[in-house]
C-alpha cells in the first residue's frame, strides 16, 4: 500500500527535504520544513513587504530563545523577570543573577543578625561570669576572712575613719608604677569615686581623675577582672550585692578617657604580690 500524499517537500530551494509535518508560511503560503518555516529562514519576500505596511490587523509573532546556542522559537513570549529577555522552556533557568540588591539593602538585612549575635555573645559572657562567681563564692568567703585578719594588722588609711566603719582591701597598683600590692582601709559608706582617690593617695599613685582627657584610675575585682561601677555607689552597696567582700583583692589601674568604654581587665594574672 502506497501513501503518495504523505508529507510534503520543503519549498526552500536549497533544502527540498520531505517533511511529514510541514509548516505553511502565513505570508507567502508556501510549505516549509521545521528548519525553514520562519520568514527569516526562507527569505520570505511577502513577509518583508508586509512589514512595511501599516496594517491594523494582528499578525503572528514568533519569539526566539535568547540563548546564543538555541534556535527554539515560541508564539508566546517567556520573559525573564530579571533581564526581561525571552527564553524557551529549556533555558528558562539560564543563571541570570538579580543584581538589584544594593550594598545598603544587604547591610540593612544583615544588621538585625549582627545585633542578635552581639547581644547573644554578651548574654553568654554574663551567664558564664555569674556561674564563675557563684562557684567561687563559698571558697572566696573563707579566703576573705583569713585575708581580712591579715590586712587589719598592716593596712594604712585615713585615721579619721572610725574603726567600726573601716573596710579592708589588698590593692594591686597600676602596672606602670612597678609597686607591690598594699593593704589599705577606707570608709564603708564612701562612694567608689572617693575610695579611688583615697587609695591612690595611700599608695602614692598619680591621680588625674579630675582632668577631662587624662587616663582615669578605676578599681577592678582581682578575681574576675570586672570593673567596679558606677562611681556613685558606696562600698556597702558593693558588699550588699556580692560584687566584692571585706578583705577582697582589688586592682587599681588606669583606663583611657571617659569616651572609651572598658568593663574588665584583659589579664589580672599580670598583677602579682
Amino acid at each position: 500500500m502506497e501513501f503518495h500524499d504523505l508529507g510534503k517537500q520543503c519549498s526552500f530551494p536549497e533544502c527540498k527535504q520531505l517533511d511529514f509535518l510541514p509548516f505553511s508560511c502565513p505570508h507567502c503560503g508556501l510549505v516549509f520544513c521545521k528548519d525553514h518555516y520562519l520568514p527569516d529562514h526562507h527569505n520570505c519576500i511577502a513577509s518583508s513587504l508586509a512589514s512595511n505596511l501599516q496594517s491594523t490587523e494582528p499578525t503572528n509573532s514568533y519569539f526566539q530563545c535568547s540563548d546564543s546556542n538555541c534556535t527554539a522559537t515560541s508564539a508566546v513570549a517567556l520573559l525573564c523577570p530579571v533581564c526581561k529577555h525571552h527564553f524557551c522552556i529549556s533555558h528558562r533557568h539560564h543563571g541570570c543573577l538579580d543584581k538589584s540588591p544594593t550594598e545598603e539593602d544587604i547591610k540593612r538585612w544583615n544588621t538585625p543578625r549582627e545585633q542578635f549575635h552581639a547581644a547573644k555573645s554578651e548574654v553568654d559572657r554574663q551567664v558564664s561570669l555569674n556561674l564563675r562567681k557563684k562557684a567561687n563564692i563559698k571558697g572566696n568567703v573563707t579566703a576573705m576572712k583569713i585575708q581580712l585578719m591579715r590586712l587589719k594588722g598592716r593596712a594604712k588609711g585615713s585615721s579619721n575613719v572610725p574603726v567600726s566603719e573601716r573596710s579592708y582591701f589588698l590593692v594591686y597598683p597600676p602596672l606602670q608604677c612597678s609597686m607591690s600590692s598594699q593593704a589599705v582601709f577606707v570608709g564603708r559608706l564612701w562612694t567608689l569615686g572617693r575610695v579611688i582617690d583615697a587609695i591612690a593617695d595611700s599608695c602614692k599613685v598619680p591621680n588625674r581623675n579630675n582632668e577631662a582627657t587624662a587616663p582615669k584610675l578605676r578599681l577592678f575585682d582581682y578575681v574576675n577582672g570586672q570593673m567596679l561601677s558606677p562611681l556613685t555607689q558606696t562600698i556597702q552597696n558593693l558588699f550588699d550585692v556580692g560584687s566584692i567582700f571585706d578583705g577582697s583583692s582589688l586592682v587599681l589601674e588606669y583606663v583611657p578617657g571617659d569616651n572609651v568604654e572598658i568593663d574588665s581587665l584583659i589579664n589580672v594574672a599580670l598583677y602579682k604580690e
